[in-house]
């Protein structure tokens, strides 16, 4: 089985299925175009499709500040429950 197929205008595909006939000229079997032909029972194509990627959303702009570094979870949300300034950050080496 030869296969042609085509993008129509809509984007749809066509595909059409010939039996094969070799073409002296090109020194290759082709499709035979006057005889078209129905896929053999037990017999597949396998058509591989491209999907278009869809666009990454953008991610919204965070109303906190770049500095704003909470120590802990607790303090970051009492910090946004309350609209307190966090606070500031002491550089200590404590290990929990």
């Amino acid at each position: 089985v030869a296969v042609e197929y085509s993008t129509l205008e809509n984007g749809d595909l066509s595909i059409k299925t010939y039996k094969r006939k070799f073409d002296v000229e090109k020194a290759a079997i082709v499709a035979d175009l006057e005889n078209p032909l129905d896929i053999p029972e037990g017999r597949w194509i396998d058509i591989r499709l491209h999907e278009e990627p869809e666009p990454e959303p953008e991610e919204p702009l965070s109303e906190t500040p770049v500095d704003f570094q909470p120590t802990n979870l607790s303090q970051a949300v009492a910090a946004a429950m309350n609209g307190v300034e966090p606070p500031e950050i002491s550089d200590t080496d404590e290990t929990l």
